[in-house]
Formats: C-alpha cells, structure tokens, sequence
C-alpha cells in the first residue's frame, strides 16, 4: 500500500511533549541516554500519584514503564503494565510505547498469534495517523513477525502454499518499510536474505511478487533478493538441502518429494540451470534407487512391480542427465565440480557404470 504521509502527527506529537509533565519528560529523557533504571525509578513513582487523581497520563506511564520493562527482557510484567495502561486511555506518546510493547514482548513470550495481532493494528492505526516514520517502523517489525509464521510452515512441504501467504505478506512489509524510510536499509539487509530464502524455499517467483514493481525507487536495494534467476537456484538448494535432512531422517519418500520440488524449478535452458538439472536428476536417481532396495539389482525378474517401474523411472531419469551433461560446457561443468564436489563428472560416470542402466 502506496500513500503519502503528512507533518500533522509530528506537530501533534511535539504539542503533546510542550505539555506532558516534567517529570514523565525525565523519564523519556533517560530512555533515549540509556539509563533505564532511572526511568523505572521515576515511573514507578508517578504511577501511585497519578492513580489517586487519574491523571491523564496514567495510562501513557503505564505503557513507558512497561517498555523500559521490555527492554530489560521482563516480557511478561511488560504486557501487563502495557494492558493495564490502554485501559486508562492513551496519549499519542502512550500509543507508541503501547504498540511497542504488544508487538515486540508477545513475540518474545512465544505468543506469535497475539504479536501479529498487535504489529497488524499498530500499522494501521499510523496509516490513518499517516505517520510515515511509525509505519516503516511497525511494518518492520511486521516483516519478522510473519517471516517466523512462514518459516515455520516452510519445513514442510505440504504446508508450503500457507508458508508462500505469510512470506509474501513479509516480503511486501519490509520493502514498504524500506521505500518509506530508505535511510539505514543497510541494516536490514541479512533480514532480506532470510526473506529471500524462505520465498526460494517454497517456490515463489518474481511474478508472484508482482506489487515489487510498485517500489520503483528501491528496485536497485531489493532486486538482488528477488530476481527470478536468485530466487530459481535457491529454490534448488534449500530443497536439496531439504532433502538431505529428510534422507538423514530416514525418510528418502520427503527427499523424492523434495528432489522433485527442484526439477519444477529447472525448466531454463542456461548453462548453470542445465548443469543444475544434471546435479538433482543424478540425486533423485540415487535417492529412488536406495528406496526401492535396487543397489545390487542385476535382473528385473527378480524385482516386484514397483521396483520394476522404479527402475524404469531412473532409466529415464538418468539418460536425461546424460543429455543435458552432453550440452554444457567444459567451463561450466569444471565451475560446478569445484563447486559441489565430487560434481558432475562423477555422477555422470556413475550413471554409466551403474548396472541399472543396462537393465531391459
């Protein structure tokens, strides 16, 4: 969502600040130097004054005093504070320090439902304020939040079209918090990455990202993430990856559903896609034979119907690496082998010597 923003909550906040209480403005003074333990000691004081004449900052100290308890990681004191001070009623500044607290201590007591919760209503409460500062802030925070959502569907490959909605959702918000305040992207950088990895991971392509095209001026900071070519051959690692787990596992059916997931992927007829296809058709070859107990077949009379139509599979599997071997380069075939060695010289020898491939 594209908007544009105003001054006018700036100008609200700073009236706000000409009239807040000296004291409360102490204890703000000393979160921004660092010294917390001050700022406790003087909100502390002021919650017991101000509740006997329910002062109009009640609930704003409430919910600073909960942010300075969230900063020294008593999450759950932190909500409460937090909670008790909203039901008092809240300034502009007591929004802010509410937000912070709902979003950042659910996340960390495990409670992901409830920070999603927050981070949603935090983002849309400074759209209406049209505070574009607070909204790069909050969707920020929106970015991780619903990255941890979609890593946690994109461990397993059913749950990976729920893991594409939150990740999508991720990938939007941090860029939109980025084209709002470009200013130290730098420092979310390893936070693109993680974007980046768990998109590749479940499959997405830049044209299911197509509401990037809407950040043009950031194109040259996000591209790199998301470039179709970038996100294809993470796609085929995080999945080999995948399925080396499942095979460690014990359960190589995952690590053919996996190896498969990667040849969706491998349609390009570029060199270093082909040299890919070769890599993961050998290693669903491998997996598929394993599987089926065929390591030491030398007749198919021998072999049961499935493990007949298997061999068959492989057969098929493995000549086309063979053709595809056949179309690289010897360049690209030497980067590859120093790349994931032992590489493909060695699979397609193994490939050639394996007796499963003289079977009729």
């Amino acid at each position: 969502m594209i908007e544009e923003f105003s001054y006018n909550y700036t100008a609200k906040i700073d009236a706000e600040l000409n009239n807040a209480p000296p004291k409360f403005l102490n204890a703000i003074e000393s979160i921004t130097t660092g010294n917390i333990e001050n700022s406790i000691s003087i909100l502390r004081n002021l919650i017991p004054e101000y509740e006997q004449t329910l002062d109009y900052w009640l609930g704003t100290v409430y919910c600073c005093y909960g942010y300075c308890l969230n900063i020294l990681g008593y999450w759950k004191e932190a909500l409460e504070n937090a909670e008790r001070g909203e039901k008092y009623g809240l300034s502009l500044i007591g929004y802010w320090y509410y937000y912070s607290v709902m979003v950042n201590a659910s996340n960390y007591v495990d409670n992901i439902d409830k920070a999603k919760q927050y981070v949603d209503e935090a983002v849309e409460f400074y759209r209406k304020k049209k505070s574009g500062e607070n909204v790069s802030y909050f969707l920020e925070s929106k970015a991780n939040i619903y990255k941890q959502i979609a890593y946690g569907f994109s461990n397993d490959l059913t749950e990976f079209e729920e893991a594409k909605k939150y990740i999508i959702e991720a990938i939007y918000a941090l860029c939109e918090s980025i084209y709002i305040v470009r200013d130290g992207w730098e420092k979310l950088s390893k936070e693109l990455e993680g974007l980046s990895n768990i998109a590749a991971r479940v499959g997405l392509t830049r044209k299911d990202l197509g509401e990037l095209n809407n950040f043009q001026s950031i194109q040259d900071i996000i591209s790199p993430y998301f470039d179709d070519k970038i996100l294809r051959m993470k796609t085929v690692a995080q999945n080999h990856n995948l399925a080396i787990n499942a095979i460690k596992a014990g359960n190589r059916d995952l690590a053919v559903k996996h190896y498969e997931f990667c040849l969706t992927k491998l349609n390009e007829k570029d060199q270093e896609t082909m040299a890919m296809r070769v890599f993961i058709l050998y290693q669903l070859g491998v997996c598929l034979l394993i599987l089926h107990n065929l390591g030491n077949t030398k007749s198919i009379v021998q072999l049961n119907t499935t493990q007949k139509n298997s061999v068959k599979r492989i057969q098929k599997l493995w000549t086309e690496a063979m053709e595809f071997y056949e179309k690289l380069s010897r360049d690209t075939i030497n980067s590859f082998n120093q790349r994931f060695p032992p590489g493909l010289d060695s699979a397609i020898k193994n490939i050639r010597n394996d007796f499963i491939m003289r079977i009729n």
